[in-house]
């Protein structure tokens, strides 16, 4: 059985907001819907962004990357093959 109750947290308790028909001591699972905060909003965007650009072929080549980044720098984590 699945039962879908709006609450409240109020001083550190849970409190719902409309009686509930079940026995004493019944066990539940409470799952939070927690409000995305801007900067995780920003970061899904940008990854969805991401994504269209590599979908539209849009990429650029991690060693030309690098070299124009550090130019003088050895980069050893390249991958080799």
């Amino acid at each position: 059985m699945v039962l879908r109750i709006r609450g409240r947290v109020v001083d550190g308790h849970l409190r719902v907001d409309t009686p509930v028909d079940l026995p004493n001591n019944t066990e539940v699972e409470l799952t939070v819907d927690v409000p995305e905060t801007d900067d995780e909003r920003e970061l899904r965007e940008s990854i969805a962004r991401s994504d269209a650009q590599i979908a539209r072929g849009e990429v650029l080549d991690a060693d030309d990357v690098l070299d124009e980044l550090c130019p003088s720098v050895t980069h050893e984590c390249r991958a080799t093959g």
